[in-house]
C-alpha cells in the first residue's frame, strides 16, 4: 500500500491536481525505492532519450520528494513510498531480540562501534526490517542472530537499515545454519 506521506508530499508538488503527475510522482517513487536493488532502473529513471521524466520534471520530484542521505550522498525519498507493514509491537520485539544477542545502539557489545547502528528516524529501520522480511522463510528470532554475528565479526560495520536492506544481509541469512 502506498504510503499516506508520501501521498500528501507528492500533493504539495502537484499543485494542479494532475491524475498524471500523481502517476509520475509514484512511478517516481517506484524507481527511487529499487534503484539500487535493481540497477537497470537508475539507468532508466535517468534516461532521457525515453523521456519518462524531462529533466525539469525529475528535477522537481527529486527538489520535492528527496533528501540526500549523509552516509552515501545519494538522493533519497523523504518517506518511504510504501507503508512500513512493520508495526511497533513487532519492532519492538525485534529490538528486544536484538538486546538478547547483545546488540545495542552501538553494535555488538563485544564489538562495539564508534556509531549508532540505528537511524534517528525509526521508520528507516522498520523499513529496512520490512524489506528483510521479503526472505524466504523469515525467522525474527533467526535475523536477529544473523545480526548479532554480522556486528560481532564486522569491523567496520554498516548502519542497520543500510545491512538489513541489502544483499549482504540476505546472503547472511541464507548461510546461517542453527
Amino acid at each position: 500500500m502506498i504510503n499516506k506521506e508520501y501521498l500528501e508530499l507528492l500533493k504539495e508538488c502537484n499543485l494542479n491536481n494532475n491524475p498524471k503527475q500523481e502517476a509520475k510522482g509514484i512511478h517516481f517513487g517506484f524507481l527511487m525505492t529499487f534503484k539500487d536493488d535493481y540497477p537497470a532502473l537508475k539507468d532508466y529513471l535517468l534516461d532521457n532519450d525515453r523521456e519518462i521524466f524531462p529533466y525539469e520534471e525529475f528535477q522537481m520530484y527529486q527538489i520535492n520528494l528527496c533528501i540526500t542521505n549523509p552516509d552515501t550522498l545519494k538522493p533519497e525519498l523523504k518517506v518511504p513510498l510504501f507503508e512500513t507493514g512493520v508495526g511497533d509491537d513487532e519492532f519492538s520485539l525485534f529490538l528486544t531480540l536484538l538486546s538478547q544477542y547483545h546488540i545495542n545502539g552501538r553494535g555488538h557489545q563485544n564489538q562495539q562501534l564508534e556509531y549508532s547502528i540505528f537511524d534517528s528516524d525509526s521508520r528507516v529501520d522498520k523499513e529496512a526490517l520490512m524489506k528483510a522480511k521479503a526472505v524466504k522463510d523469515f525467522n525474527l528470532e533467526r535475523c536477529a542472530i544473523v545480526i548479532s554475528n554480522y556486528y560481532e565479526t564486522t569491523k567496520y560495520a554498516t548502519k542497520l537499515a543500510t545491512y538489513l536492506g541489502g544483499t549482504t544481509f540476505v546472503q547472511d541469512y541464507k548461510l546461517y545454519v542453527n
